[in-house]
């Protein structure tokens, strides 16, 4: 999890062999990707890939991450 400096707003990162694996466990990782996009929860700052290689706290390295917005648990009312 992180605070987006320039939206001031919480993202959870998610490295894509646990999205893969565990998040879309029984769905179609591509469909869910492109459905978190669509809904407006997948923050995507590269046109060519729907994740992001932002430095890691704690890792010193870039790596490819999903970052996926926390409004994401607030629900439909």
């Amino acid at each position: 999890m992180r605070v987006d400096d320039e939206e001031r707003e919480v993202e959870y990162l998610i490295f894509p062999a646990v999205f893969r694996n565990e998040v879309c466990q029984g769905y179609s990782w591509d469909a869910a990707q492109r459905a978190l996009y669509v809904g407006g929860y997948l923050i995507r700052r590269e046109r060519a890939n729907f994740t992001n290689k932002p430095r890691l706290p704690g890792l010193g390295t870039k790596q490819r991450v999903y970052c996926v917005r926390a409004t994401i648990l607030e629900g439909d009312e």
